[in-house]
């Protein structure tokens, strides 16, 4: 026990000088910062017109005492090997020499890396790799106490701070095309090659008969090596442009960038963006730079470059091309330095004719036209109408919301902690992890009961539904249709849904009747299939709904009002469904003049019980209606039954038979 006692102080005092130094070591900081180009390489390029890398720093300190005793900074660079823990004496480029800082609390500066520096030359050769890691100190001076208890002053230096800046004009390995699938309009490649490269370049070319792929062969040669020679002869002072146009993105968008091996770079104070032909570089010579350029310009004479970013992965899809038209295509790396591979050896691929869903459908003899209901016009007119009336709807529940809460029934300040609570009281309820809590467990059901009729409590006159489901439509139970069009192309995946729902009581019957509107998104995606095989293919095609309902909404609340927090509820109501589809670029497909949208009317029918929360912690309960308004939340279980094929008309069948599960929230 005399133990306890006597260590106890002693590690109090421990503990408050650890808190004590803990601010002192860490009263100031370093960082770097490249502001030329994030990934700190100095291309070929850059390196000709001698271009200058220029590295910003900071530092800054809080404590003034600490600033008395002395800070000092100091920037260094060395070419290989990493920064030493203390700062160097020799084998050093001295870019920022060690000095005191005692001016201002903080420091801040820029120092300038010309390519010589990196390179330890005036030359910029080529296929070579060459780094220089910059390497900053951070010294402080602290209060030590020697053997005979004399306060001391001593320098203390943190971790280095480093910062690597490589020279780059070492082209990587040629990569290559591992897999080619035709796709509709479109091809869909695989790449494989060095991990260094940031872009991969793919050169289309349209092949037509055998006579005239040996023409386009010999016109390739003949501008290869115009090109070539034009390069050798033109001056260093002339400039232009040359390159192909490039695309980049699976879009095939156009990259104005000039040449696909030209980088913009921002130089030092001055400098502007410069861009222009691969083969043109300011200030090159003859010889070893000129063999540089020829080798970063190896798509010069194609006819159409596509660029994929490395950062999307080793794939992409050549789109805009033409069906049953063969293409051969050529591939070439380039780095983050601009540097670009040899090409890899050619390639064949063929797009084919792709049917997406509405496609297949309509091959299978589908007699869905499209359009809104019964006429385009009208169906429009009351798909449209039935969409305000929800919009207004919501919008009117939230005024009448906001009106509630400035009257002060909301009253008291809004508590994130007991919203953030009861939603997660009411999900956990709705996996079965909820029985009665300890706390609530010794509440009766008269206390319940009391706790309502006792509590002032907000306006009931609104009940807000959140609930998701999902269901196979009904599309291929249609009569006449050869094959099942739906499973073809989505296979046994399920429509998503998810849904809103907004109920206005106007009347109490044991219960508020009411009437609710309620919308909803839903979505399933697959994959297109070829034509001629029937086989899967790497397109992407979808169907799309938005359902709307307008319903006479009534919720028996006799028992819940007895204690029992148990509230079963019935709806009846109309109901349309817009429908559309998709191809795979995302296009709204169509089959001649039949385009994929329309509209269904029919009707809906639901039932339902409702899980009262409030019974848990009529505590929680009350704070919820004071901080937002909302007297009481529900865990919703429904079945819901709702057709949408026009009353029986022809075309598309998406009625539903479906279980929601879901939040209420009444207010």
């Amino acid at each position: 026990m005399n133990f306890h006692k006597k260590i106890a102080p002693l590690a109090l005092i421990c503990l408050c000088l650890c808190l004590i130094a803990l601010p002192i070591a860490q009263a100031h900081a370093l960082t770097f910062t490249h502001t030329s180009t994030s990934d700190s390489v100095v291309s070929y390029d850059e390196c000709e017109r001698k271009t200058a890398q220029k590295v910003s720093y900071a530092c800054e300190t809080a404590d003034k005492e600490q600033l008395a005793l002395g800070f000092r900074l100091g920037i260094y660079a060395v070419r290989s090997g990493a920064c030493p823990d203390t700062r160097p004496e020799t084998d050093i480029i001295e870019l920022l020499p060690m000095d005191d800082i005692a001016s201002d609390t903080k420091c801040s500066g820029t120092v300038i890396i010309s390519p010589s520096d990196v390179l330890g030359g005036d030359g910029c050769p080529c296929d070579e790799e060459a780094s220089l890691r910059l390497c900053a100190y951070a010294e402080r001076k602290t209060i030590k106490y020697d053997n005979y208890g004399q306060q001391v002053l001593d320098w203390e230096a943190d971790p280095a701070k480093s910062l690597t800046i490589t020279y780059d004009s070492k082209p990587p390995t040629a990569p290559e095309i591992t897999k080619v699938v035709p796709g509709d309009k479109s091809i869909y490649l695989s790449f494989s090659g060095a991990a260094d490269i940031d872009a991969w370049l793919v050169c289309v070319e349209p092949l037509g008969e055998e006579e005239a792929v040996d023409e386009v062969v010999e016109e390739l040669s003949s501008l290869v090596q115009h090109a070539t020679q034009r390069a050798l002869t033109k001056s260093d002072e002339e400039e232009g442009g040359g390159a192909p146009e490039e695309e980049t993105g699976d879009a095939g968008v156009i990259d104005d960038e000039g040449d696909a091996g030209a980088l913009g770079t921002e130089g030092d104070a001055g400098d502007t963006e410069d861009t222009g032909d691969a083969g043109d570089v300011e200030g090159a010579g003859e010889g070893e730079g000129e063999d540089c350029k020829a080798m970063r310009s190896p798509f010069e004479a194609c006819p159409r470059v596509v660029t994929f970013s490395a950062d999307e992965g080793a794939r992409g899809v050549v789109q805009g091309l033409t069906n049953n038209i063969p293409y051969r295509l050529t591939l070439a790396g380039r780095d983050k330095a601009g540097n670009h591979s040899t090409i890899s050896g050619p390639v064949e691929g063929t797009p084919a004719e792709v049917l997406d869903f509405f496609e297949a459908y309509v091959a299978a003899g589908g007699s869905e036209e499209g359009g809104f209901g019964c006429s385009s016009t009208a169906g429009t007119t009351r798909g449209a109408f039935a969409l305000g009336l929800t919009g207004l709807a919501i919008a009117l529940g939230a005024c009448l919301r906001r009106r509630k809460r400035r009257n002060g029934s909301g009253g008291g300040r809004t508590s994130h902690k007991t919203l953030s609570s009861f939603v997660i009281l009411g999900l956990g309820t709705g996996l079965g992890l909820v029985a009665v809590a300890p706390g609530a467990s010794a509440a009766s059901s008269k206390d319940f009961t009391a706790s309502f009729e006792t509590r002032p409590e907000s306006p009931r006159n609104w009940e807000l539904e959140l609930n998701g489901t999902f269901f196979t439509p009904r599309i291929d139970d249609e009569k006449g249709l050869d094959g099942s069009p739906y499973e073809t192309i989505f296979g046994k995946k399920r429509l998503w849904l998810f849904e809103a729902e907004l109920d206005y009581q106007i009347a109490d019957y044991q219960g508020p009747l009411g009437i609710g509107l309620g919308a909803g998104y839903g979505w399933v995606t697959g994959k297109g299939i070829y034509q001629e095989t029937g086989e899967s293919s790497p397109d992407a095609t979808s169907l799309n709904i938005v359902p709307l309902r307008l319903m006479a909404v009534y919720r028996l609340q006799f028992f819940q009002r007895q204690g029992i927090p148990l509230i079963p509820f019935a709806k009846a109501g109309l109901a349309y469904t817009f429908w559309w589809s998709d191809e795979a670029d995302g296009k709204l497909s169509q089959v001649d003049d039949r385009k994929a949208r329309g509209g269904k009317w029919g009707y809906t029918l639901a039932i339902g019980l409702a899980l009262s929360l409030g019974f848990i912690e009529p505590q929680m309960a009350r704070d919820f209606d004071r901080s937002w308004g909302i007297n009481d939340a529900h865990l919703l279980f429904q079945f819901v039954h709702t057709t949408a094929d026009n009353f029986g008309g022809k075309g598309f069948d998406l009625s539903r038979d479906s279980l929601h599960i879901g939040l209420g929230f009444e207010m």
